[in-house]
């Protein structure tokens, strides 16, 4: 899920929510629970694919990625 504009609260598997904002990003790797609330109005782009392996590279995790910063844990760990 791409943030396009505004902001969205972002909280998985019931754990303390993250707040993410225009140009952020996240992955949620199948069957992870998660809710989105809108803070504002907010425009997202949501892909929906299912993972494809590939040789010699582990699925990724819950991951997410703030504008001009690297990958961070969305789960706050």
């Amino acid at each position: 899920m791409f943030v396009l504009s505004g902001e969205v609260d972002v909280q998985v598997d019931g754990g303390e929510a993250r707040t993410l904002r225009e140009s952020d990003h996240v992955f949620f790797p199948a069957g992870v629970a998660h809710t989105l609330a809108a803070r504002e109005a907010t425009r997202l782009a949501v892909f929906e694919k299912p993972y494809e392996a590939a040789p010699g590279v582990d699925a990724p995790g819950l991951l997410g990625e703030r504008a001009g910063e690297s990958g961070y844990a969305v789960r706050g760990r």
